[in-house]
């Protein structure tokens, strides 16, 4: 986005960007069994080239970016199962 927070804002072109992320696609599978819930993700980040220059700088923050995200996403959610689940189960 160029200008944000300003009036004039306006979204760049596709291509026309300094993000190294250009895409995500994700899917998640949820199924119950066993007395619990299984959880499923699988996703492709789509990065643009880093150029040589930068690389040395910026390879192992573009390499944790997809790891991190996932946990972020699933940390909350496991915690939200094991209450739901200590709630549920008898005492």
């Amino acid at each position: 986005m160029e200008s944000a927070g300003q009036p004039n804002k306006y979204l760049r072109p596709v291509g026309n960007d300094d993000g190294f992320l250009w895409r995500i696609y994700t899917t998640w599978l949820f199924e119950q069994k066993d007395g619990g819930t299984y959880v499923e993700n699988q996703s492709a980040f789509l990065s643009r080239d880093i150029s040589a220059g930068a690389g040395w700088l910026l390879v192992s923050y573009v390499e944790s970016v997809p790891r991190e995200s996932l946990a972020f996403t699933l940390e909350p959610t496991r915690r939200e199962s094991e209450r739901s689940q200590s709630k549920s189960s008898p005492d």
